[in-house]
């Protein structure tokens, strides 16, 4: 038998950013352009194949709570990796990121959590208002990658939420509680369990 980890991914910013758009886009490869809170979760317990190593992710979208703040701190504590998304079009988005950044190392009692930067929307490139250089000093700062996005085209969705897998196996984080175990030798998108594992509030 061999161990499919899962890991609970949190993904933050202000509101209009594409939060909702980047999950349904990795978990469904549908497109929404606005937070709509009637979607449901049609595809449950998958795992996902990266590095050629199977792992399921419990994805927490944050969209339309944004004000909520009494829940950030509950959403930071659980969470064991952070996508911080901005949009490409907005430059208060980008700095409202790195105040999210601030947010979670002061909440987390470690300081080296696996995160990711998400600029969003650069099929708006007539509309960009950040510079790919202003957003990598910031990811520089975090010691994070970044990655430019398009829900709305699928460019760089699946890498970005592939490489936070990356930075969750480097920094050795645990699995949750809860991992399944799986038959070895099955493939892992053999595998359909009815856990759900994609939250999106």
């Amino acid at each position: 038998m061999s161990l499919i980890p899962t890991y609970h991914i949190v993904v933050l910013g202000t509101g209009g950013v594409g939060k909702s758009s980047l999950v349904l886009r990795f978990t469904a490869d549908e497109f929404v352009d606005e937070y709509d809170p009637t979607i449901e979760d049609k595809y449950r317990d998958h795992v996902y194949t990266v590095d050629g190593r199977g792992v399921k992710l419990d994805l927490t979208d944050t969209a339309g709570q944004e004000e909520y703040h009494c829940l950030h701190e509950q959403w930071i504590m659980e969470g064991d990796a952070f996508m911080v998304v901005f949009s490409v079009t907005d430059q208060n988005s980008l700095a409202e990121a790195n105040l999210v950044h601030e947010t979670i190392q002061d909440i987390r009692p470690d300081d080296d959590f696996p995160v990711v930067l998400v600029g969003n929307k650069v099929d708006l490139y007539k509309e960009q208002k950040v510079s790919a250089d202003d957003a990598r000093k910031i990811a520089n700062n975090w010691n994070a990658p970044l990655f430019l996005t398009s829900a709305k085209e699928n460019v760089q969705v699946e890498e970005a939420f592939f490489e936070l897998v990356r930075e969750i196996r480097k920094k050795g984080v645990m699995p949750r509680k809860g991992s399944q175990f799986q038959s070895a030798g099955m493939s892992p998108d053999d595998d359909n369990g009815s856990n759900d594992c994609c939250t999106i509030l």
